[in-house]
């Protein structure tokens, strides 16, 4: 509604991990316009989540609070923001862990490993090479003997390189995204998946990124959790020297 304070994420795309708030200024279907300029170009891949302002706000003990889970087909999910002017107190948890951008499938039939989901597109592609902050997948040599691990996602720090087969076919870990200061703030990248034997061997498949957690209040107490960690990658299966995907970015 007009006058709601709103949390714009440019998620995925260009301009990836831009992050503002700003007041809705007026709506005409599914146009808003906005009280303040914004400080980049938003398209393709960017959320706005409303925040409703409390004057304190209370997660019990017991109580998890946790994030929708992004989706890469609708660019949705994968952040909680919460806007209080008093307290945000913590005793239970909040998690979005495993929400954020997600990891290469399972590779099949001597093939290479994928890229996990990043910053800079959709997973799925075959390739070593980063993501923006997602992994890259694990190869292997032309005679199916060398094979190596998936590279892991990014986000504070970048990813770690897959488990070498040897070659440097190893997939590469994702980059670093989002800044020290918060003035840019990114998902965590999904990692890329391990390369694979023949005959009916798998490689791993490659775990989810955190999400993102956006607390804005004067005072936070923290007696539980909070966290937004990456899964881990699964182990590769079936004939020996199948690789296992790596980690995805906290």
């Amino acid at each position: 509604a007009v006058g709601n304070i709103v949390l714009i994420h440019q998620s995925r795309g260009t301009n990836a991990a831009n992050i503002q708030l700003n007041y809705i200024a007026g709506l005409s279907g599914t146009t808003a316009t906005f009280v303040y300029p914004l400080i980049a170009a938003y398209g393709t891949g960017a959320q706005i989540q409303i925040l409703l302002q409390r004057t304190n706000i209370t997660i019990n003990s017991g109580v998890t609070l946790t994030a929708q889970a992004w989706s890469e087909s609708t660019l949705v999910g994968g952040v909680i923001g919460l806007l209080a002017n008093g307290t945000i107190s913590v005793a239970g948890t909040i998690s979005a862990n495993a929400k954020g951008f997600l990891g290469a499938a399972t590779t099949t039939g001597g093939a290479h490993g994928q890229q996990g989901e990043g910053t800079s597109c959709a997973r799925g592609t075959i390739s070593k090479s980063a993501n923006g902050n997602g992994g890259g997948g694990g190869e292997h040599s032309g005679d199916y003997v060398t094979r190596a691990g998936g590279g892991g996602g990014g986000n504070g720090s970048a990813g770690s390189n897959g488990s070498s087969g040897g070659n440097n076919i190893e997939g590469l870990g994702g980059s670093t995204s989002g800044a020290a200061n918060l003035s840019t703030a990114a998902l965590g990248g999904g990692a890329g998946a391990g390369a694979a034997n023949t005959g009916g061997a798998s490689g791993g498949s490659g775990g989810n990124g955190g999400g993102l957690i956006v607390l804005l209040t004067p005072t936070i107490t923290v007696t539980g959790a909070i966290s937004a960690n990456g899964d881990n990658g699964a182990d590769g299966g079936g004939s020996a020297g199948s690789k296992a995907g790596s980690g995805g970015g906290g």
